[in-house]
């Protein structure tokens, strides 16, 4: 589909199938159509949000493909914009920043980091750290597991722990 607004139309249709053949065909479409699918995906219509949630999936798992590094850096800068988005649903925000785990790279970093601040969206962004590879992950959720509340370090602890670090080599103080 080389058309975004008529890919989006589509996405819109209150016929299933036309909406459920828009959502296969969704990988092309690339970074142009993430923020308008996470407008889609907070529709009051399910049909349509549904659609607007597995077409955001197929997008993100396309750019994520081998060879693709460019466009899969780009699919996460429009990821970004969703998850920081504090007008959308706390859900959408949420989906926007697992799917970001899948593409992003040391450059997302610090976006991803700066959600940990954000109370509603702090564990997901924790967790898209944690599946984002390289040190720039790592070295965001040491800051963070430095800086955290009380309740949020067991958490970050956790994280860095499944990266491979113990507190000790993280470099955190208990």
């Amino acid at each position: 589909m080389d058309n975004v607004t008529e890919f989006i139309e589509k996405m819109k249709s209150p016929d299933a199938d036309v909406r459920y053949a828009a959502w296969k065909a969704a990988g092309p479409v690339g970074a142009p159509g993430v923020v308008p699918l996470g407008d889609l995906a907070a529709s009051p219509d399910k049909g349509i949000a549904k659609s607007a949630r597995g077409a955001l999936q197929n997008i993100v798992h396309y750019a994520a493909r081998p060879g693709a590094r460019a466009e899969a850096h780009t699919v996460s800068i429009e990821l970004l914009k969703v998850a920081a988005d504090n007008d959308r649903p706390r859900s959408v925000r949420a989906d926007a920043l697992h799917l970001i785990g899948f593409t992003a790279d040391s450059r997302t970093v610090p976006g991803v980091a700066h959600l940990l601040s954000d109370e509603q969206m702090r564990d997901e962004a924790r967790l898209a750290l944690e599946r984002i590879p390289g040190s720039a992950a790592t070295g965001a959720l040491r800051q963070a597991a430095q800086n955290a509340t009380n309740d949020f370090r067991p958490a970050l602890q956790q994280s860095l722990h499944n990266r491979g670090l113990t507190r000790k080599t993280a470099g955190i103080k208990v």
